[in-house]
């Protein structure tokens, strides 16, 4: 046998760091909400949040579609994302702004996100994804969510 050979690459920090401990979906195939300017619920997600160092990875995917009167038309569509807040009255933690289209020939759009909750509360934390109608064009006939997908991972802090 022969001489041992050199050292291999260190290994990871003691302890876990960006592990997923905890994930969950609101997948909805079959929406109809009109929206209004008041938030809208679409969708939650529950996590349990273990360690107060943790980080909430959240994404989202909604389909609107645009009526029209005449023509082409657009839709003025806020998302926001409340925190243990089903009544929607405190300052959203997510907020995100979006013109959806109707450009007369297609009607269907997708809205996609990305948020990271960087300070979660320890416990269980429910997640509200809202959205509402914020402006138009005078040819819109209104904006719907006809389906939404909603999901959130509780990943465990860097160490």
């Amino acid at each position: 046998m022969g001489p041992p050979g050199p050292p291999g690459p260190p290994g990871p920090p003691s302890g876990t760091s960006g592990v997923v401990t905890e994930f969950d979906q609101d997948i909805i195939d079959t929406l109809s909400i009109e929206l209004s300017t008041s938030p809208q619920l679409v969708a939650t997600v529950e996590l349990d949040i273990d360690n107060i160092g943790d980080r909430v990875w959240l994404t989202g995917t909604l389909q609107s579609v645009v009526g029209t009167n005449a023509g082409p038309s657009f839709v003025q569509l806020q998302l926001e994302i409340y925190r243990n807040d089903p009544t929607f009255i405190t300052t959203p933690i997510y907020r995100l702004d979006d013109a959806v289209v109707n450009s007369g020939y297609l009607n269907f759009n997708a809205t996609t996100f990305s948020f990271v909750d960087v300070a979660p509360p320890t416990g269980l934390t429910t997640y509200y994804l809202t959205a509402r109608f914020t402006g138009s064009d005078p040819q819109s006939a209104g904006i719907s969510i006809v389906s939404a997908s909603f999901t959130g991972a509780d990943i465990r802090a860097n160490v």
